[in-house]
């Protein structure tokens, strides 16, 4: 077994037991000690670092695939973008920040059924007010950001994560513009 190889199982084994996301890289800037087996404990002396993938949305629609669980979606397109989540698998976990305020059109993220719903807390702010808009799950299948008073102006940061086979939660911090409404959505 060549030392790269070894070194592989080392970084694979820390990824698992540390709990990181197997598909983000994972790079050292030192030495990795320890056993010559998988699952002996090693040391590791120097840098750990890892970096969350990013995607930057342009077109008019998206739709992350499982495999992009752990992403982070940047939405830039001033006519809007909807972006559909996958079918719910347990533990996916997905973000999305506005990097331009959307203003013919909304950003809008949308489950993948009538019958998989949101619920959670956003936060939506302007510059003289702050609103908590919090839902349970009972018929809210989107969050619609219109670019002023259901927010999605530059900054804001949603996080979806998949709770069940029905369920994905929603948190995060929304810029709005005017007076605030809510950016939950039954459609």
């Amino acid at each position: 077994m060549t030392k790269n190889l070894l070194i592989e199982k080392y970084v694979a084994a820390i990824r698992l037991q540390a709990g990181y996301n197997s598909k983000l890289p994972i790079t050292t800037t030192g030495t990795i000690t320890g056993g010559a087996l998988v699952g002996t404990s090693a040391a590791i002396t120097g840098a750990v670092t890892s970096q969350e993938p990013i995607a930057n949305l342009t077109a008019s629609t998206g739709a992350p695939t499982v495999a992009q669980s752990g992403s982070v979606f940047t939405l830039s397109r001033t006519a809007g973008i909807t972006v559909t989540l996958p079918a719910p698998t347990v533990g996916l976990q997905y973000t999305f920040i506005s990097i331009t305020t959307p203003t013919t059109g909304n950003y809008k993220i949308i489950t993948d059924a009538g019958t998989t719903l949101l619920q959670g807390v956003i936060t939506s702010a302007t510059t003289t007010a702050s609103v908590f808009e919090s839902v349970v799950a009972t018929s809210n299948i989107a969050v619609t950001m219109n670019g002023t008073t259901t927010g999605g102006l530059v900054g804001t940061q949603l996080t979806f994560t998949c709770l069940s086979s029905t369920l994905w939660q929603v948190f995060g911090t929304n810029f709005t513009s005017g007076t605030t409404a809510t950016p939950f959505a039954t459609s």
